[in-house]
């Protein structure tokens, strides 16, 4: 609670962030990225990476690869 946000949010945004990079770098399949993250699905996955970024997981990679994506 200190810097503004709760612990679980705080996880969700790491695991986001880490995540990121796996996208980037990795041909793997979303769920096996999602679940190597503590993602138990690809709708939560999804849905968590949306709010955090604003874009889809797939929405991400496509646009990481088209265009040097690194202030993510």
């Amino acid at each position: 609670k200190l810097n503004g946000t709760s612990p679980i949010d705080y996880i969700i945004s790491k695991r986001i962030e880490l995540s990121r990079s796996a996208l980037k770098r990795t041909d793997d399949n979303i769920l096996d990225i999602a679940k190597k993250y503590g993602f138990n699905n690809t709708a939560n996955y999804n849905r968590a990476f949306k709010l955090k970024t604003g874009m889809t997981p797939s929405e991400f990679r496509k646009r990481s690869r088209s265009e040097d994506i690194t202030d993510w």
